[in-house]
Protein backbone atom coordinates (compact mmCIF):
# COMPACT_ATOMS: atom_id res chain seq x y z
CA UNK A 1 0.00 0.00 0.00
CA UNK A 2 1.34 3.51 -1.12
CA UNK A 3 0.53 7.07 0.42
CA UNK A 4 2.16 10.01 -1.50
CA UNK A 5 2.16 13.29 -0.01
CA UNK A 6 4.54 16.71 -1.05
CA UNK A 7 6.05 14.60 -3.38
CA UNK A 8 7.31 12.06 -0.73
CA UNK A 9 5.90 8.63 -0.93
CA UNK A 10 5.25 5.79 1.89
CA UNK A 11 4.61 2.17 1.35
CA UNK A 12 4.33 -0.52 3.66
CA UNK A 13 4.32 -4.49 3.29
CA UNK A 14 3.85 -6.60 5.97
CA UNK A 15 4.19 -10.85 6.62
CA UNK A 16 0.46 -11.71 5.49
CA UNK A 17 0.52 -15.12 8.20
CA UNK A 18 3.30 -15.17 10.54
CA UNK A 19 3.18 -18.54 12.49
CA UNK A 20 4.83 -16.33 15.47
CA UNK A 21 5.90 -13.15 16.66
CA UNK A 22 9.39 -13.73 15.70
CA UNK A 23 8.28 -14.16 12.16
CA UNK A 24 6.44 -11.04 11.73
CA UNK A 25 7.84 -8.34 9.72
CA UNK A 26 7.05 -5.07 8.44
CA UNK A 27 8.92 -3.13 6.02
CA UNK A 28 8.02 0.93 5.09
CA UNK A 29 10.16 2.17 2.34
CA UNK A 30 10.09 6.24 1.86
CA UNK A 31 10.70 7.43 -1.53
CA UNK A 32 10.98 11.04 -3.28
CA UNK A 33 8.93 11.30 -6.29
CA UNK A 34 9.73 14.57 -7.01
CA UNK A 35 12.30 15.94 -9.68
CA UNK A 36 14.21 17.72 -7.07
CA UNK A 37 16.32 16.64 -3.81
CA UNK A 38 14.11 15.87 -0.40
CA UNK A 39 15.71 16.51 2.93
CA UNK A 40 13.85 13.93 5.09
CA UNK A 41 13.78 13.43 8.74
CA UNK A 42 14.54 9.86 9.52
CA UNK A 43 15.55 10.59 13.36
CA UNK A 44 13.33 7.74 14.32
CA UNK A 45 12.51 5.88 11.32
CA UNK A 46 13.36 3.12 12.85
CA UNK A 47 11.35 3.05 16.17
CA UNK A 48 8.14 0.70 15.70
CA UNK A 49 6.25 2.40 18.54
CA UNK A 50 6.63 6.22 17.03
CA UNK A 51 5.89 5.22 13.45
CA UNK A 52 3.89 2.22 13.38
CA UNK A 53 0.34 1.77 14.48
CA UNK A 54 -1.42 -1.20 15.10
CA UNK A 55 -4.71 -2.40 15.73
CA UNK A 56 -6.72 -5.65 16.61
CA UNK A 57 -9.65 -7.40 14.62
CA UNK A 58 -12.00 -4.90 16.87
CA UNK A 59 -9.82 -1.84 15.94
CA UNK A 60 -8.69 -1.50 19.10
CA UNK A 61 -4.81 -0.17 19.41
CA UNK A 62 -2.25 -2.64 20.30
CA UNK A 63 0.52 -0.79 22.15
CA UNK A 64 4.55 -1.69 20.67
CA UNK A 65 7.35 -1.16 23.28
CA UNK A 66 8.35 1.83 24.93
CA UNK A 67 9.26 5.05 22.29
CA UNK A 68 12.79 5.68 22.65
CA UNK A 69 14.51 9.21 24.57
CA UNK A 70 14.00 12.19 22.65
CA UNK A 71 17.60 13.57 21.64
CA UNK A 72 17.85 17.59 21.11
CA UNK A 73 16.81 17.86 17.67
CA UNK A 74 19.21 19.98 15.92
CA UNK A 75 18.17 20.01 12.51
CA UNK A 76 21.40 18.17 11.37
CA UNK A 77 21.08 14.67 13.38
CA UNK A 78 19.20 11.81 10.96
CA UNK A 79 18.40 13.72 8.23
CA UNK A 80 18.84 12.20 5.03
CA UNK A 81 18.57 13.90 1.36
CA UNK A 82 17.05 11.88 -0.75
CA UNK A 83 17.39 12.51 -4.13
CA UNK A 84 14.77 12.00 -7.18
CA UNK A 85 13.33 8.66 -7.27
CA UNK A 86 15.77 7.23 -4.63
CA UNK A 87 14.22 6.02 -1.22
CA UNK A 88 15.31 4.44 2.13
CA UNK A 89 13.82 1.54 3.73
CA UNK A 90 13.48 -0.02 7.11
CA UNK A 91 12.18 -4.03 8.26
CA UNK A 92 10.64 -3.73 11.75
CA UNK A 93 11.17 -7.22 13.62
CA UNK A 94 8.35 -8.53 15.24
CA UNK A 95 9.92 -9.67 18.59
CA UNK A 96 11.41 -6.24 18.89
CA UNK A 97 8.36 -4.00 18.14
CA UNK A 98 5.80 -5.46 20.92
CA UNK A 99 6.99 -4.78 24.89
CA UNK A 100 4.78 -8.18 25.58
CA UNK A 101 3.83 -10.99 23.49
CA UNK A 102 1.03 -10.91 21.20
CA UNK A 103 -1.96 -13.03 21.32
CA UNK A 104 -2.58 -15.00 17.64
CA UNK A 105 -5.21 -13.11 15.66
CA UNK A 106 -5.97 -10.87 13.00
CA UNK A 107 -4.24 -7.14 13.18
CA UNK A 108 -3.43 -4.48 10.79
CA UNK A 109 -1.00 -1.71 10.78
CA UNK A 110 -0.50 1.11 9.42
CA UNK A 111 2.75 3.87 8.98
CA UNK A 112 2.35 7.27 10.64
CA UNK A 113 5.03 10.11 10.24
CA UNK A 114 4.64 13.11 11.24
CA UNK A 115 6.97 16.02 10.64
CA UNK A 116 6.01 20.35 11.54
CA UNK A 117 9.56 21.33 11.01
CA UNK A 118 10.56 24.40 11.53
CA UNK A 119 13.96 23.59 9.89
CA UNK A 120 14.14 25.03 6.65
CA UNK A 121 14.11 23.42 3.08
CA UNK A 122 12.99 19.88 5.19
CA UNK A 123 10.03 17.88 4.23
CA UNK A 124 7.20 18.62 6.44
CA UNK A 125 3.88 17.17 6.08
CA UNK A 126 1.90 13.89 7.57
CA UNK A 127 2.32 10.82 5.53
CA UNK A 128 0.35 7.97 6.03
CA UNK A 129 -0.27 4.26 4.48
CA UNK A 130 -3.41 2.58 4.74
CA UNK A 131 -3.59 -0.05 7.03
CA UNK A 132 -2.56 -4.02 6.06
CA UNK A 133 -3.94 -6.73 7.77
CA UNK A 134 -2.10 -9.67 8.73
CA UNK A 135 -2.83 -12.94 11.01
CA UNK A 136 -0.64 -14.06 13.60
CA UNK A 137 -0.56 -17.46 14.87
CA UNK A 138 -1.66 -19.53 11.51
CA UNK A 139 0.07 -23.06 10.96
CA UNK A 140 0.45 -23.54 7.44
CA UNK A 141 -1.21 -26.29 6.39
CA UNK A 142 0.60 -29.77 5.75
Amino acid sequence: MKTVVNHLSAEISVTPRPARLEELRVTVTVKNESNSPIRFNAQYFTAPALMLKFEDSSGHPVPTGGPPLPAADDGKVGRIELEPGKSVSHTYEGELIFGNPLNPGKYNVRFLYWNGTTFRSEWAGTLETPRVEFELGVTPPR
